[in-house]
């Protein structure tokens, strides 16, 4: 019998959570065109970053090309692990209250009006005044990502990567089911059919390969299917809820649905790398993500998948979301973040991300460079070609995203 799911359910079940989201070593890449003069003082940089460690190998190679530039500057890399952006905003709340505060952290979207509200965050503007390096690297990003770090007229970050919500396939199993791989106008009942063909279970109704996987997630599990549904959790201006509205009810039935009814998807766990590691594993045959699954799979051993668009319901979006990184205001060294910040912003640093599968690079010539290709999927040219058309939508990001650093006003300086 299937079992309905209630708006209070929902409500209670919903979490905010994103995935934006490494193997590097000695790469041939570029030097920037141009080093500033290097710091006079010996300083120690502290950089805090979402993540389990996997990406630390890059982080430390772009630190040292850094250092090739600025010797007397130390990053400091501490990755800070958690189940998602909010949990990783509880830990560095914890930070700042503690009067340990890091000089510089990795703050994506769903963060930024929540550092910004509580003033946290440095603005940009004064550094970047007439400065040609960063003006071209301004052109060489789309304005949909440099938007959703500009508050109130000010710029809080520089877009380091993205990632989008598309749909990736393994390629063998649609080989060997005879089954076409999904065009790019495919609907959710084309998903649908698909997922249903692509499931496999044994003599006794268990299951051996699930057609769809997702996890319990908000970027990457709910959000997708509300855009595709014309529908949204907030309003578009992010300050009112949405949830009354019967397609969020109908979204998440279908989620349910894709699990009881259909019994297409396993139970979804709470992180969405499990979902990628069974993905690898050959369980699952489609799981939505953006570029940061590549990293996960090809590390693996996995190299047998391809990417669409992901389906069309009512309307078909891109749902994307953006990385940068933050300078605290409590930093004793706002000249030297700003080096940390600026090198970012670099060709060499989005080449060297990219090479490695961590995300999407948000300069586009970078996007569209052979980097973006070493690695599967062959339909990489998707990832950035998604940010240009006319139906992407930010992830919802609201100030009050996450309860921890509400209740933080101002930074505190580390003694």
């Amino acid at each position: 019998m299937r079992t309905r799911i209630s708006r209070r359910q929902f409500l209670k079940g919903l979490g905010l959570s994103a995935g934006v989201g490494t193997l590097a070593s000695s790469l041939p890449l570029p030097r920037p065109a141009a080093a500033q003069a290097t710091a006079a003082r010996p300083v120690t940089l502290t950089y805090v970053n979402y993540s389990i460690g996997v990406d630390k190998p890059m982080w430390d190679s772009l630190i040292a090309e850094f250092n090739k530039i600025y010797p007397n500057i130390t990053v400091k890399y501490v990755p800070t692990p958690g189940d998602s952006w909010g949990d990783y905003f509880d830990k560095l709340a914890t930070m700042i209250a503690g009067r340990n505060p890091p000089d510089v952290s990795r703050v994506a979207i769903e963060g930024t009006r929540l550092m910004v509200s509580r003033g946290l965050a440095l603005p940009l503007d004064e550094f970047m005044k007439g400065d040609p390096e960063i003006d071209e690297y301004l052109k060489d990003v789309s304005p949909r990502l440099l938007e959703v770090f500009r508050v109130d007229g000010k710029t809080y970050e520089f877009p380091f990567d993205w990632n989008n919500m598309i749909m990736y396939y393994n390629t063998k199993m649609f080989q060997k089911e005879g089954l076409q791989p999904p065009k790019q106008d495919w609907t959710k009942d084309d998903f649908l059919k698909l997922a249903q063909q692509l499931t496999k279970r044994t003599a006794s109704g268990e299951t051996e390969v699930f057609g769809f996987g997702f996890a319990v997630q908000y970027f990457s599990g709910t959000m997708p299917w509300m855009f595709a549904n014309g529908t949204n959790i907030l309003s578009d201006d992010w300050t009112k809820s949405n949830l009354k509205d019967p397609r969020v009810l109908e979204v998440l039935q279908f989620m349910q649905d894709l699990v009881w009814k259909y019994k297409i998807s396993p139970k979804p766990p709470a992180s969405h790398a499990d979902i990628y590691s069974l993905m690898a594993a050959g369980k699952i045959a489609m799981a939505g993500g953006g570029r940061w699954p590549v990293l996960q799979m090809t590390k693996a051993g996995f190299y047998d998948f391809d990417i669409q668009y992901f389906p069309r319901w009512r309307e078909q979006v891109t749902e994307y979301g953006v990385g940068g990184v933050v300078i605290l205001k409590s930093t004793r060294y706002p000249q030297e973040a700003w080096r940390w910040v600026k090198f970012l912003t670099s060709k060499l640093s989005h080449e060297l991300m990219t090479k490695v599968g961590q995300s999407i690079p948000a300069r586009r010539s970078v996007a569209e460079s052979p980097a973006m290709f070493e690695l599967p999927p062959k339909n990489a040219r998707i990832f950035y070609e998604s940010i240009q058309g006319p139906n992407a939508k930010p992830v919802p990001s609201p100030p009050t995203y996450n309860l921890s650093l509400i209740h933080i006003s101002e930074p505190t300086r580390p003694y």
